[in-house]
């Protein structure tokens, strides 16, 4: 079976959100820790430990983002309503 076949059958998560990076990094450290102590698969899973945290930290990017976006809305909002002072405290 060549490396094709493999790739096929493998189950491919979708990585959408921080929850299923987080599912897919736990999959490739209990494979890492299970495999033998190979050069090539440590620099493959090393590869893959810095593919899915970089992945995250654009999910989490895009999130705050988002955040931003709204709570910007909501002060411009609040300009146009000829809102006080007191209007435009951010609540954490």
């Amino acid at each position: 079976m060549d490396e094709t076949d493999l790739r096929t059958k493998k189950n491919l998560r979708r990585l959408d959100s921080l929850a299923s990076v987080r599912r897919e990094l736990s999959a490739v450290y209990y494979e890492a820790r299970a495999a033998e102590p190979d050069p090539v698969m440590i620099q493959k899973y090393r590869a893959l430990c810095f593919i899915l945290n970089t992945l995250a930290d654009i999910l989490r990017d895009e999130k705050m983002q988002g955040e931003y976006e709204a709570r910007l809305a909501k002060l411009e909002q609040a300009v146009r309503a000829g809102g006080k002072f007191d209007d435009f405290r951010i609540q954490f």
